[in-house]
């Protein structure tokens, strides 16, 4: 039932990639290809989501997923689109919301990566890499700034970054620290726990937001306040 993981590395660097395997691993394989899609068009999770929640109703219907898929570039087949539907639906109530995008496509993700060789890692980095650089030269008034001087230098600074958001609780310096790591090549295995600090805090901001929404909405929609309340319970929030 589940490909072997050298095939599964090497799909996932495919261009213009054909999402059409409906198996657990074959869903873990399309979380981490979304992501790698969401990282190369500098978007965060919570930006997607509210991207693609057009109707702003809270939740992701599963033709809303398959349109999302679609316009990341993906061909993706409809046994694919409801099995990662399904594996997105943590309450399992025919919608997705965004804590349940965040949590799943974190946890989707890592554990695609735990399952890839060290090849397909050093490639998925490679191009992760090129990613982070294009977001930064996009970003500079003067191409190239700041691409010069030593690899350490670069690695040091990097975490500093992340010591320095993780201490200061700061969700968007932490991504940006983590960007930054990515131009310094730092091992993917280094940066487990920071990366892990990340997907708690983004959790936690979707469950907290997902509240909000769903407080603002007019008229309001009991359902939908009782979901994301839910949501709330599952990321801990205070009350």
């Amino acid at each position: 039932r589940k490909p072997g993981h050298d095939a599964a590395g090497q799909k996932a660097g495919a261009a213009a990639a054909e999402l059409k395997d409906a198996s657990e691993n074959g869903v873990r394989l399309a979380a981490l290809r979304i992501a790698d899609a969401l990282f190369a068009r500098d978007l965060d999770y919570r930006q997607a989501f509210h991207q693609w929640d057009q109707e702003d109703t809270g939740g992701l219907q599963e033709e809303d997923l398959a349109r999302a898929i679609d316009s990341l570039g993906f061909k993706a087949s409809t046994e694919t689109v409801h099995a990662v539907f399904q594996a997105f639906d943590l309450k399992g109530d025919g919608q997705v919301s965004c804590w349940e995008f965040v949590r799943s496509l974190g946890s989707l993700q890592a554990d695609a990566e735990d399952e890839m060789n060290e090849k397909d890692k050093k490639e998925r980095r490679a191009r992760k890499v090129a990613d982070a650089l294009n977001h930064m030269n996009n970003s500079l008034s003067v191409m190239g700034a700041g691409l010069g001087g030593g690899h350490m230098p670069k690695v040091n600074e990097a975490k500093l970054a992340i010591a320095s958001a993780m201490a200061a609780g700061d969700v968007p310096a932490m991504r940006a620290a983590l960007a930054k790591a990515e131009r310094a090549e730092i091992p993917a295995e280094e940066l487990k726990e920071a990366r892990a600090w990340l997907r708690d805090r983004e959790e936690r901001e979707a469950a907290r937001q997902g509240i909000d929404d769903a407080l603002a909405a007019r008229p309001r929609d009991l359902n939908r306040l009782r979901a994301a309340v839910k949501d709330g319970e599952s990321a801990q929030l205070p009350d």
